[in-house]
Formats: C-alpha cells, sequence, structure tokens
C-alpha cells in the first residue's frame, strides 16, 4: 500500500492511503484465503466490486493496521468509523461495575464489518475494540460515506444496502442466542 496519508473528513486523522489495485488485491486475497464469509457476505461484497464505480473508492476509505493487544477504539470514544476487518482479529468488550474486567461482547474475523453501531447513530462507541492479532482493516468515516453517496449514489446505495443486510443478519444472530438463553 502506499505511503501516503489521506485525511479522514471527520477526525483530521490520518490513515494510510489506498489505491484501487491495493484493494482488489486485499478483497481477492480474502475471498481466496477466507473460508467463513457466509453466501449472502459473498454476494453483498461481489455487487459492490461489480459496480462500474468501484475505482472510485480508494479516495472514500482509508487502511489501518493494529498490533495484536491494541485497541482500533476504546469505549465511549466519540470516532465512528466503519470497518472492514481483511486480516486478523478483533474483539469487541463491554467494561464491568468491576476494575479491570470486561465482558467479550463478540470475536470477529474476516470479512467482518465492525463499528456499526456507533458508526449509524452517531452515539460514542458502546464498546472497545481490541485486536486480539495482527490486524487490517479498511475504514470509511460516516462523513466520508455521505460524500460517496453523493458523488457516486449507485455505489452508495450499494454499500448502505450490504452495510444493512450485514447488519440484520449480526442482529438476526444475536436474537436468536437471547431466545436461546430461555
Amino acid at each position: 500500500m502506499p505511503g501516503e496519508k489521506m485525511m479522514d473528513l471527520k477526525t483530521g486523522k490520518t490513515g494510510e492511503e489506498l489505491d484501487f489495485g491495493g484493494i482488489m488485491r486485499a478483497l481477492h486475497d480474502v475471498f481466496q484465503t477466507e473460508t467463513s464469509f457466509s453466501d449472502q457476505s459473498r454476494q453483498v461484497l461481489k455487487e459492490i466490486i461489480c459496480e462500474p464505480d468501484i475505482d472510485k473508492l480508494p479516495k472514500y476509505f482509508s487502511w489501518k493496521k493494529i498490533s495484536s493487544g491494541n485497541l482500533l477504539w476504546k469505549e465511549g470514544e466519540h470516532e465512528n468509523p466503519l470497518g472492514l476487518i481483511l486480516k486478523g482479529e478483533i474483539r469487541l468488550l463491554k467494561e464491568t461495575g468491576f476494575q479491570e474486567k470486561g465482558v467479550v461482547i463478540g470475536v470477529f474475523r474476516p470479512v467482518t464489518i465492525v463499528g456499526e453501531i456507533s458508526f449509524i447513530d452517531g452515539y460514542p462507541q458502546p464498546f472497545s475494540a481490541k485486536a486480539t492479532l495482527d490486524t487490517e482493516l479498511f475504514l470509511i468515516s460516516h462523513e466520508n460515506l455521505k460524500k460517496l453517496m453523493e458523488d457516486y449514489p449507485r455505489l452508495g446505495a450499494k454499500m448502505v444496502q450490504g452495510l444493512l443486510v450485514l447488519f440484520s443478519k449480526r442482529l438476526r444472530t444475536a436474537l436468536d442466542r437471547v431466545a436461546a438463553c430461555f
């Protein structure tokens, strides 16, 4: 990936700039190596990748590497990027009333989104996100997604549709787990 920096429109922070070839190589590698994809996830990503304006995506995303043991964000932070895990593993942790004790809410591996709750509602992060393996992600800010939707409505709509499908799948899984407890 190139070493140039890209500024996030909301936070003013920079991440490594992506190029189209870098995105396509990363997605191709994930498709070849990851077997944990659901058919639905594969279809959503395939539809996005086949969009005619796919080559316009790099200027809206940043790429981030997180070493194992480091946080992507801490519970309560106002930063709200949406991340797509390409390599590694992220654990979502909820703080409890006990010092240094937290509850693992979920463990996410490629190709999974993280950060969708705060990304959608704009409130502070409800969980901490910690890399438990060296991890690489694509990140997009809420403002960059809005800009993408203004500039390329069809591509933006496909991305939002994909986000909604994946979010509904996660919600269904959570509800099934709750129901199984009774």
